[in-house]
């Protein structure tokens, strides 16, 4: 419900608003606090607005203060008071410790963050491991003077040392499946100790693995401090001798680690570090294994599990390598026997040895292992291993092939195979194809009219092999269809082992019809041959199924021609030929053939018919959108207009063109989003018949800078474009850099050109140029040398090149105007290696703007490149190889080199072992390098290349390096390397090329009317086919049969048109007969394809655009543009025409688009052929041989297989000049936009336009668009452009700042430009304008306003001003101008800029509290005020709310409709609606559908996961537990049974029968070391259950100091849930909130850094939540509750959190918050009074998740001394809240004011800011800055806590810019050095500031650089530096501010 405001609060708030307007009724005092009683309502009527009397609160005591106990270190001591003890916006305290100390002492500072809160901040990190006693003195006075009683006195400890962790040291430990017993270990601490230390509580025990009841024995031990090389060896880099010594241990046995042995580590409690006094306390275990003897653990199948026909498999315990196989043996000796190591991997071996033979059943063979059997570990396998292994004879029953085709005139039989079966029973009958479309034919019933009988077989030999033929045509009686058979197993032999084998089916089709179907988007057609002979089947019915009202039936599509075709008709009119109807959704085109004639019959399917509505909707089947958008330019300034214009058209498969026209009038969408992804500008229009649409969008005056994103929706499409919205001044002139030669060598300088030219034409008088050059090492080829070639060495990644000097240069007076070279140093990173340099040029004339350029130049070596051919791909051993070595220059061509010296080095790895225990043990393998061959030759520039000759080759990796030494001492070399396979090489043997169908067409490349043969060849006689021609589907069609005595051949003539661009696809389907020669043999169904491509520059529009080169401003000139066709000639079509100054489009390099392309339809194939010809099965030939025994290893089929399926393809005037013109003020940069304008029949579109008043070039732009040749679809498009340049013979610029501030003093000059013939004398007036609205003078002129100078024909003169801002105000100046030669005027110009005066608004205060009444009694805030504060700035403010539980329903959205559906994710979509259920009906949560029934759904999901053990798998079907996923989970479905939702009980049971079962021994620590997260989790869950497991608590209680926040609240609340009263309860809390960053309105927790985070789907957000559910437990009331709840909800992004688990945890968390804290429904009245002043009233009744907010401003709140001073304020103002009715009433208290002060202090309110500006000689400290300095400000921003969405607003001096980083070029030029922060999100570079975004800002000092350039000169005032929350404005900061002089 929304708050209801009284008439009486609105009245007053309508008055606070408005300015002191008029008389006003007087307010009534503010009564005595002492003796009026809580508030009554009807005190509003008696005594209007009157406050309530705030009553006498209880004495001022301490209520809370952390932390206590344990600490993480780093976090603030704070104490809260159980009343406001200061005035809100009070300072830090001075001397704190008058009233708070500590032992040992602690530097620091100390302030009130809300006035009941006290927070020291510690200077420096506390001390680790000591006991700090912290000491509140009484004494302390509260705002209604009581004093503090009591003091309180706590201790606190900093984090203790811990072990962290082992890590073995030998190399390949970590890949072995057990630990060798000589490994050493690299035990690690976090805090430094000592070896003493270290000895007397690192111990070691090992318990035997073979007995369970073993107990541990100790283990001696040599421990010792490790070396640099073992810590990096363990992995931990970045050694640092000063902070790692004494941090890490290398621990081993004495002798070795017991063999077969878990032993464990461990670092026991009273271990003392070097930090502080307090012992760890955390006992520490890991465990490892010592591998066990070689035995054989696994051998699947023996005398009592008897094998089958299959491999035997040896699982051992230990891997070995492949050679130990030939241990290996088994008797007797079966044939084909083959033994090896199964799963070797190169050394490492393998542990699964696999034994395949011909094994005969009924046989007994004997496994044997030979005692000298070797394992890795140099182990043998003591006493061998022999075993009996028994293959049975166990009865089998297949089908040769389970589905098929078999043809008439032949035998129609498929095979039965069987093994110890005496016969069979056979059932056989044709079915329906109904019925076959209605059920799977795997499960219909056999007719009852079936064909049945019982056949018998002859089993023979050893395998009881029995094959014959089943003639299924003679069981059905010669029918013709779809035939089922089933054979089930009869009597068994005599001597079979096991009993019956399952029936088996097959379904065999009986027929002569061979359908071909092919299908496209467009159209299908059907062929039918005969398969027999190839021959087409006339008359031959096709109908399709369909379902329609869900009953399966037929409909008749026709019947086929004599060529067998029948063509269906096109997609787009299935409706009207009724091959689909209306309702019919989409269905599988499944086809039906039947010939009448022959009684025969098939059926096929072929993929799919759309649904009848999509047929009829915007955009049929396979149709999309094809939309491009045009922005008029690529750079925009905030409050502009972005102008667009776009073009659309639907890409079908329906029309030949491939294209078509959208519907008139579709609606289109643009939409324009900022950088943060917000929207900024919509707009809405229909398109034009020819599919074209444009609109404005504004953007806003303050819109926040960087790029934004243009899109354009059209029927759901989106088209895209980027532009950049940048605050920067419009360019004056242009700049291009060249060089003097674009290829130098080393060492050399690049000769640099520089031209600089104004757009409105002339040469630019360049007064300074500033250049850097900046070089990168890259691998460089020269040209024409192909890639086979390997040139260069590698690059080492140390070699950096330094950044290049930032010189200036000063013109020559006598050199060319606009003209300047200079020679540029080149710092290279080693000359060894080529670079590519970037020049970076920025030029400066009499405005002192400056425009930048860039160059390239490449810089090399040497003047040539020594290059090697490597052999091709991996070469064997014993291949000979030569090397081709070449020099080549620069350019491309061969040189002659002589001294080449060419180096081969072979690289190859080689087993090591080393002694353990007395024998050699696997120790991974090392490399080894040898020398092969040195070449030295003499290079030739031309003949034969030079080889270097390789010795035979052997295995390895080979290295060759070639290199010189020139005559200038230049190193030249180039390396290259290959690898060489120990593999012999293979006899090669020449492989017959099977011949195929083809296909070629005269041409691969066409042009319209240009006409194409084309030959389909077939490679055998006879035989029909279909030549289509397709693109994106079936265009056309043509039978054909070959022709040729032995060979076919068919020939077509095609003749292209457009709609061949930009390729068509031939392709021909053939169906190839039956050939003897080919098995099987059967006919077959082949394609093959030609594509023909035809470019699209015949629909290419050329467009010229006539404009007159010149023009003055705001003339009127004529525009057209001329459109014609590729031929020349004449095009009637649509243009859209636009101008856009020349200087903007410069920015970003803007070129408009080619939309061409974009209008191309796709040209894939579309066609897709159907069939069953593979299906069809040669008659099968029984196997007499058995084949398990003739080593076939399986069944053989003979030739009656066959595989079913189908085949794819796939103004002011004035002043002391008399005469001069209207001053020039209107600018602009796009001033003609016209969008659609008509070329008619003559393809002349023309317009008029009047041009702005700014002196620039235009360019003005022409995009045509026309209609293709078929006149019925869009496709053509061409653009064009001209310039006219603005200009006048006599120019007057100004050169200004772009704003002041007031007290600012600048230099405004005026540029005047003679483009005259003549010398002449120019008189230059200076006028100002103020703002109307301004009292007073905005600028006052300090020099004189007039002056008279000399200008020369062709000249440039600049004549400067002074003036002075004294108010704010929109003010304007005025310069004017005019020229006299002689006795005459040779010419006039004035112009007008705006320069705005206003002051700066970093130096406004904020302050906020926030806090909550549950109770009618009032209270009164203070809020205390500097001395003096402007009475136009600020004021306070008031909101309320009855919730904090706003916009929970976009959490639960994004919860409920998460696409996935793991375990995690089903468990967290169904938590908030469990969790929120109850809350439904008070909060609008939005839920879609009943929450009972998306609960049974997700139960229901969740419990398809759970496996065998009670636990869950990650993904349905699973059967691997994830031990934490399925903790959440049966949390989850815990908290869904005992709210009420049907749960099974035993599911539920078994779920927590699982956790509990993984839970690890107490007394067995080292199990639990990387498992904590999981165990406290597991814990909580089983509490909440009431399983609770008290020693397991405690177990982790000791080791919490392991644990991350969010696994101690999982403990804490398992532990409460057990005995809430135990101690451990409180100690545990209090360390977590010790853990609490509280900010004045949130709170988070500082997260300890959780290595495990991502596999317990850890996040910080997540953890808010957790402690915030824990806490709700343990201290609802704590006053922390309320600023973490702020807190997680200030976490969302777009109204949900970052995941599932942060949106699912958050949700349980704001449900526990509301259930606690708002369990009361809201109804009551919110009143607030500042002063004596009523602000705030509001009425809240129901749930309300939007708050209220009033406002009284400054003016209304202290009484003005005088209009123009400041307000004193001496004492603090009141403001009193209260809330009457029952519910919670949340409040926000705010007040902001600006100081009166000039320049007021540096302040810190949770930011801390500094600012120091630098120039290229160091920090500025006072000095003045010269005109055009480059001027650096170095940022230092620090933060105590972790702050989200911090904006930094850095203010710049007037007469100083930012050097624009987005747009332009040249800007290293313009840089000093100095980075961007990488905690900065996103920076903005405005015309009067820099403001830097942090979009989550961490604790700590950090550091940002912006880069300025001095533009103007004068004395200007440097604003304080200004840092600020964005959502808590009253965190912020503030630095000093300064005055700046640029000279």
């Amino acid at each position: 419900m929304t708050p209801r405001i009284s008439s009486s609060a609105a009245l007053v708030a309508a008055l606070l608003a408005c300015k002191n307007s008029g008389p006003a009724d007087p307010e009534p005092s503010l009564p005595d606090a002492d003796m009026l009683a809580a508030f009554d309502p009807a005190a509003l009527v008696d005594r209007p607005g009157a406050p309530p009397q705030v009553p006498a609160g209880a004495p001022l005591a301490v209520a809370d203060y952390s932390p206590q106990g344990r600490t993480a270190g780093g976090a603030a001591i704070k104490v809260r008071f159980n009343q406001p003890v200061v005035a809100l916006g009070s300072e830090p305290i001075a001397d704190v410790s008058r009233f708070l100390s500590f032992d040992p002492p602690i530097p620091g500072t100390a302030a009130f963050q809300t006035p009941d809160l006290l927070v020291f901040y510690p200077d420096d990190e506390l001390q680790d491991a000591t006991t700090y006693t912290a000491r509140l003195a009484p004494g302390l006075v509260g705002l209604d003077g009581q004093r503090l009683a009591q003091g309180v006195e706590w201790t606190f400890e900093t984090p203790r040392p811990q072990a962290v962790g082992a890590e073995p040291l030998h190399r390949y430990q970590r890949d072995l499946p057990a630990t060798r017993r000589d490994t050493p270990f690299v035990v690690s601490f976090d805090h430094p100790t000592t070896l003493a230390e270290v000895r007397a509580h690192l111990t070691a025990t090992a318990r035997p693995l073979a007995r369970e009841d073993a107990k541990p024995a100790p283990v001696q031990l040599q421990i010792r401090e490790s070396t640099a090389a073992e810590r990096e060896e363990a992995e931990y880099y970045g050694y640092d001798g000063r902070n790692d010594r004494g941090r890490h241990y290398t621990v081993r046995a004495q002798g070795l680690w017991p063999g077969d042995s878990e032993v464990v580590l461990a670092v026991t409690p009273g271990l003392v570090g070097r930090r502080g006094k307090l012992p760890l306390d955390t006992p520490w275990e890991m465990s490892f294994e010592t591998y066990s003897p070689q035995a054989v653990v696994s051998l699947p199948c023996g005398e009592a599990t008897r094998c089958g026909l299959e491999p035997i498999h040896i699982g051992l315990r230990n891997p070995v390598r492949e050679a130990q196989a030939k241990q290996v043996s088994i008797s007797p000796r079966p044939k084909s026997l083959n033994i090896e190591v199964s799963d070797a991997y190169g050394e490492s071996g393998g542990t699964d040895i696999e034994i395949l033979g011909q094994f005969v059943p009924g046989t007994t063979y004997t496994v044997s292992i030979a005692p000298g059997l070797r394992d890795i570990y140099g182990q043998t396998l003591p006493g061998g291993f022999k075993r009996s292994v028994v293959f049975e004879r166990r009865p089998e029953l297949s089908l040769s092939s389970e589905h098929g085709t078999l043809l008439p005139g032949r035998k129609q039989t498929v095979g039965i195979e069987a093994r110890f079966l005496k016969s069979v029973r056979v059932r056989a009958a044709v079915v329906d194809e109904l019925e076959l479309a209605r059920q799977a034919w795997q499960g219909l019933p056999v007719p009852a009219d079936a064909t049945e009988r019982t056949i018998a077989l002859e089993p023979k030999g050893a395998g009881g092999w029995a094959s014959i033929a089943l003639d299924v045509g003679e069981l059905v009686g010669g029918k013709r269809g779809a035939v089922l058979v089933e054979v089930s197993p009869g009597e068994l032999t005599a001597n079979a082992h096991r009993g019956r084998p399952d029936a088996v089916r097959g379904l065999y089709r009986v027929t002569d019809l061979g359908p071909v179907v092919i299908d496209s988007p467009t159209r299908a057609v059907v062929q039918v041959l005969r398969l027999s002979d190839s021959t087409p089947v006339a008359g031959a019915a096709v109908a399709r199924l369909v379902t329609v009202d869900e009953k399966l039936t037929t409909r008749a599509l026709g019947t086929t021609d004599a060529n067998g075709l029948l063509a269906l008709p096109p997609v787009s009119e299935y409706m009207a030929k009724g091959v689909v109807k209306a309702g019919e959704g989409s269905q599988a085109q499944r086809l039906v053939i039947v010939d009448p004639a022959a009684g025969d019959r098939t059926a096929i399917a072929a993929g799919e018919v759309p649904a009848a509505e999509s047929l009829k909707a915007d955009l049929a089947p396979h149709e999309r959108v094809i939309a491009r958008i045009v922005p008029d330019r690529g750079a925009y300034r905030p409050g502009e207009k972005v102008k667009v214009v776009a073009w659309a058209a639907i890409e079908t498969p329906h029309r030949k063109s491939g294209l078509k026209h959208l519907a008139q009038k579709t609606e289109a969408k643009f939409v324009l989003t900022d950088p943060r992804g917000g929207e900024v500008a919509t707009r809405t229009v229909k398109t034009t018949s020819e599919g074209k649409y444009w609109a404005e969008l504004e953007l806003p005056a303050e819109a926040a800078l960087g790029s934004y994103h243009l899109t354009a929706t059209v029927l759901g499409a989106e088209a895209r474009a980027t532009v950049k919205v940048e605050d920067y001044r419009v360019p004056e002139f242009q700049v291009t850099a060249s060089v003097a030669a674009p290829d130098v060598l080393a060492g050399d300088k690049a000769g640099l050109r520089v031209a600089a030219n104004y757009y409105f034409g002339g040469a630019v008088p360049i007064v300074h140029m500033t250049h850097r050059a900046s070089c990168s090492p890259h691998r460089w080829r020269p040209p024409g040398l192909d890639s086979s070639w390997a040139v260069g060495t590698p690059i080492p990644y140390n070699v950096r090149a330094p950044a290049g000097p930032r010189t200036g240069t000063s013109p020559d007076p006598a050199a060319k105007p606009g003209f300047l070279e200079a020679a540029v140093p080149l710092d290279l990173g080693s000359p060894l290696y080529p670079h590519s340099c970037s020049i970076s040029a920025e030029v400066r004339d009499a405005s002192n703007q400056a425009i930048g350029a860039e160059t390239q130049v490449q810089v090399h070596p040497a003047d040539f490149y020594l290059a090697l051919a490597l052999p091709p791909g991996y070469r064997r051993a014993g291949d000979r190889v030569g090397v081709p070595i070449r020099a080549v220059g620069i350019a491309g061509q061969r040189v002659a080199v002589a001294g080449a010296k060419v180096l081969v080095e072979r690289t190859w790895s080689e087993v090591q072992e080393r002694a353990e225990g007395g024998r050699m043990v696997f120790d991974g393998t090392v490399d080894k390098t040898e020398r092969i061959k040195t070449c030295e030759l003499a290079i030739a520039a031309e003949g034969d290349d030079v080889r270097c000759d390789l010795p035979p080759l052997k295995e390895g990796h080979y290295q060759l390096r070639v290199e010189v030494r020139t005559a200038d001492r230049r190193d030249v070399a180039t390396e290259g390397h290959f690898w060489v396979s120990g593999a012999p090489r293979p006899k090669w043997t020449p492989t017959p090329q099977p011949k195929t169908l083809s296909i070629e067409a005269s041409a691969q490349q066409v042009t319209p009317g240009e006409t194409v043969d084309v030959a389909v060849h077939a490679p055998w006689k006879g035989g029909r086919g279909v030549l289509v021609l397709d693109r994106k589907g079936l265009r056309e069609f043509q039978p054909f049969a070959f022709d040729g005595a032995d060979v076919g051949t068919a020939s077509f003539r095609f003749t292209a048109d457009d709609s061949w661009t930009p390729q068509v696809h031939l392709r021909a389907f053939v169906v190839a007969p039956i050939d003897p020669k080919r098995r099987p043999e059967r006919p077959e169904v082949q394609n093959t394809r030609a594509t023909v491509t035809q470019a699209a520059e015949h629909r290419r529009l050329q467009v010229r655009v006539e404009a007159p080169a010149k023009a003055g401003p705001g003339d009127k000139i004529e525009l057209a543009a001329f459109v014609r066709d590729a031929a020349g000639e004449p095009v009637a079509g649509r243009v859209a025409l636009w101008a856009v100054d020349e200087a903007v489009l410069a920015l970003t390099g803007y070129e408009l688009p080619d939309l061409l392309p974009s209008f191309l339809p796709g040209g894939d194939a579309g066609t897709s052929s159907y069939d069953d010809y593979r299906a069809v099965l040669w008659p099968y030939t029984p196997v007499r041989d058995d084949p398990w025994l003739s080593g076939l290893w399986g069944y053989g089929h003979g030739y009656g297989y066959g595989a079913g399926g189908s085949s794819h393809g796939g103004a002011v005037m004035g002043g002391s000049v008399a005469g001069i013109p209207a001053a020039r003020e209107r600018f602009e940069t796009t001033p003609v936009f016209l969008a659609d304008l008509a070329a008619g029949a003559d393809g002349v579109a023309r317009t008029k336009a009047q041009l702005p008043e700014n002196l620039t070039t235009f360019r003005i732009f022409a995009l045509a668009s026309a209609r293709l040749a078929d006149q019925s679809a869009p496709g053509r498009f061409g653009h064009g452009d001209a310039r006219t340049t603005v200009t006048t013979p006599f120019i007057v610029r100004a050169a200004a700042p772009r704003q002041l501030r007031p007290g600012d003093a600048a230099e405004v000059a005026a540029i005047v430009q003679n483009f005259t013939a003549v010398d002449g004398r120019a008189r230059v007036e200076l006028v100002l304008h103020d703002d109307a609205g301004t009292k007073g003078q905005d600028l006052v002129a300090m020099s004189e306003k007039t002056a008279e100078v000399e200008v020369p024909a062709g000249g440039q003169v600049r004549i400067p001003f002074t003036i002075r801002a004294d108010a704010a105000g929109e003010a304007k100046l005025e310069l004017r101008a005019a020229l006299r030669a002689g006795a005459g005027d040779a010419g006039r110009d004035a112009i007008k800029l705006a320069l705005p005066v206003a002051p700066e608004r970093t130096l406004t205060e904020k302050v906020a509290m926030y806090g909550s009444l549950a109770d009618d009694r009032a209270i009164a805030i203070p809020v205390v005020m500097p001395g003096a504060v402007r009475p136009d700035v600020g004021g306070v403010s008031v909101s309320a709310s009855s919730s904090l539980l706003g916009g929970l329903e976009d959490a639960a959205d994004a919860l409920l409709t998460y696409p996935y559906g793991c375990v995690e994710q089903t468990a967290s979509r169904l938590l908030p609606v469990v969790s929120l259920l109850a809350l439904h009906s008070t909060y609008p949560l939005g839920l879609r559908e009943d929450p009972q029934v998306f609960v049974k759904a997700g139960v229901e999901r969740i419990l398809s996961m759970q496996t065998g053990t009670g636990g869950f798998a990650y993904w349905p079907g699973g059967t691997d537990v994830h031990p934490y996923a399925s903790g959440y989970a049966t949390w989850v479905l815990g908290l869904a049974a005992r709210a009420g939702h049907p749960v099974p009980a035993r599911a539920l049971e078994r779920a927590l029968a699982d956790l509990e079962s993984r839970l690890p021994p107490v007394d067995q620590l080292q199990r639990w070391r990387g498992e904590l997260e999981r165990h406290a989790l597991a814990l909580h869950v089983l509490a909440e259950a009431d399983h609770h497991h008290r020693e397991h608590v405690d177990a982790l209680f000791v080791r919490r100091a392991d644990l991350p926040a969010y696994a101690r609240a999982f403990l804490l609340m398992a532990m409460h849930r057990g005995d809430p009263q135990r101690p451990e309860v409180a100690t545990l809390t209090q360390e977590l909130l010790a853990d609490l960053e509280e900010l004045p309105a949130t709170a988070h927790v500082i997260e300890r850094e959780d290595w495990s985070g991502g596999q317990y789907f850890h996040s910080d957000g997540r953890s808010d939540a957790i402690i915030l559910s824990a806490l709700l437990r343990v201290r609802p009331e704590h006053a922390v509750i309320e600023k973490l709840a702020r807190g997680l909800l200030e976490r969302r992004i777009g109204g949900a959190w970052r995941n599932t688990q942060e949106n699912a945890y958050a949700l349980v968390a704001i449900t526990d918050y509301a259930r606690v804290r708002e369990a009361e429904p809201p109804d009551f009245v919110g009143r607030a009074w500042v002063g004596t002043k009523p602000v705030f009233e509001a009425s809240f009744l129901g749930r309300d998740l939007k708050g209220q907010e009033a406002t009284a401003k400054m003016p209304d709140i202290l009484k003005p001394a005088s209009a123009d001073k400041p307000v004193t304020t001496a004492a603090p103002l009141t403001v009193v809240l209260q809330r009457q009715g029952q519910g919670r009433m949340y409040y926000r208290l705010g007040a902001e004011w600006a100081s009166a002060e000039p320049n007021p202090p540096a302040r810190a309110h949770g930011l801390e800011i500094g600012r120091e500006l630098r120039l290229a000689d160091g920090a500025l400290r006072g000095r003045p800055i010269a005109i055009g300095d480059a001027v650096a400000i170095d940022l230092t921003l620090s933060a105590r806590t972790r702050i989200r969405y911090v904006a930094i607003e850095v203010p710049l001096p007037a007469g100083l810019e930012a050097v624009q980083q987005n747009v332009g070029k040249g800007q290293a030029a313009a840089r000093l050095s100095g980075s961007r922060g990488w905690w900065a999100s996103f920076e903005e570079l405005r015309s009067d500031r820099v403001v830097v975004f942090a979009d989550d800002l961490p604790p700590g000092t950090h550091h940002h650089t912006v880069f300025l350039r001095a533009t103007g000169r004068g004395e200007f005032s440097l604003p304080p530096a200004h840092a600020e929350a964005m959502y808590m404005p009253e965190v912020w900061g503030r630095s000093e501010g300064a005055r700046v002089t640029v000279r």
